[in-house]
């Protein structure tokens, strides 16, 4: 009876400690061999506005670009301008740029590839729409300007050995290159009317100008602007461009598309302005605009008054068609704050010796 008992005990402990069988189905998944193939992944659908329709050409400041519209709003590409960045949280895209040393959020929209700008941003920037050529031409013209800061303005003619006309008028160009060398060395950079708007981050501007367009612009001035890299002004009689000791057009197309020259109006036949017409006044002003205008495709908008002289009239015809106007000999500088309409300037003259130059500088 105890040996029974015995066994009976040992097969119940044995029973116990046996594993408990799992009769439900498991809920893990099969294990996934190296074979096995995994679903694809599908990306988060981002939808791109459609691109608007090319509908004309244009120039912003010369250069050829396409206007485009869509749903009656007229836009360029944001790149024919400047470089900018794309942000996108994954379904909203925004776009910045900098421009004239300001940063700004783009208006506009990405089609996926290209940044598209409204032509009414891009006025806002300072790009004025002139199409009274039969073109459309967008031309940055400076008007936020830093207030109540000076810059001379400096005034030159004619670059040249040779004398043929008033001999005070031609600078020699060993001359001129000393001039712009002791300018660099002493931390002057040399602007256009365009920079005005940038003069935050300019420490010392100056602006040389030139007038008449004479041909020793381009062959004794424009190689020391090239070997220095620095900008100047040219105020062209329109009537007289191809005749002799005067530019060519090809001369003038040559020095402005190399970024180191503005040219601007010295009105049609250089009168004095006090001297004629109303009407004479406005066809000077206008026609010289026009003409360059049609051969630059840019606005010109700065006016440099023939000797100087101006009346009430041709004040009015100069505000009507220009932003700025030059005068001559005066030896004070330009005031930012002051009237941009008498912008002054300081003659350089053959007989003007180094050290004179830099006392008109450092005055």
């Amino acid at each position: 009876m105890k040996k029974l008992f015995c066994t009976v005990l040992l097969s119940l402990l044995l029973l116990s400690c046996a594993p408990l069988k799992n009769t439900e189905p498991s809920t893990l998944p099969p294990p996934i061999s190296a074979e096995d193939e995994l679903p694809p992944v599908t990306p988060p659908q981002i939808s791109y506005p459609a691109s608007p329709e090319h509908c004309a050409d244009a120039y912003l400041d010369s250069k050829a670009v396409r206007l485009y519209e869509k749903d009656g709003v007229r836009y360029i590409r944001l790149i024919d301008l400047c470089d900018y960045e794309v942000f996108t949280d994954g379904e909203n895209f925004t776009a910045k740029f900098n421009f004239k040393g300001r940063s700004y959020d783009a208006d506009g929209f990405f089609d996926g590839k290209d940044w598209y700008i409204t032509t009414e941003l891009l006025n806002s920037l300072g790009f004025k729409t002139f199409n009274e050529t039969g073109e459309l031409l967008f031309t940055y013209i400076p008007t936020s300007i830093p207030e109540d800061i000076e810059i001379p303005v400096l005034m030159y003619h004619a670059v040249s050995d040779e004398v043929w006309g008033i001999r005070e008028l031609f600078v020699k160009p060993e001359n001129m290159e000393k001039q712009i060398v002791w300018l660099l060395d002493n931390g002057y950079t040399p602007i256009f009317f365009e920079d005005l708007a940038s003069l935050d981050g300019i420490e010392k501007p100056v602006i040389l100008t030139f007038d008449d367009g004479y041909d020793d612009n381009y062959l004794y001035l424009y190689p020391i602007l090239k070997k220095y890299n620095v900008k100047a002004t040219v105020f062209i009689i329109t009537d007289t461009v191809g005749w002799k000791n005067k530019l060519t057009e090809e001369q003038i197309l040559e020095m402005s598309r190399s970024g180191l020259v503005s040219f601007q109006s010295h009105t049609a036949t250089h009168p004095d302005l006090d001297l004629v017409s109303p009407e004479q006044q406005e066809r000077e002003l206008t026609s010289s605009k026009l003409y360059l205008a049609r051969l630059l495709k840019k606005e010109s908008f700065v006016l440099c008054y023939p000797t100087g002289r101006y009346d009430s009239s041709a004040l009015k015809f100069t505000k009507e068609n220009y932003s700025f106007a030059v005068t001559m000999n005066d030896s004070r500088l330009y005031n930012t704050s002051d009237d941009p309409y008498t912008v002054r300037r300081e003659y350089i003259a053959r007989s003007t010796t180094l050290s004179q130059f830099e006392k008109m500088l450092t005055k």
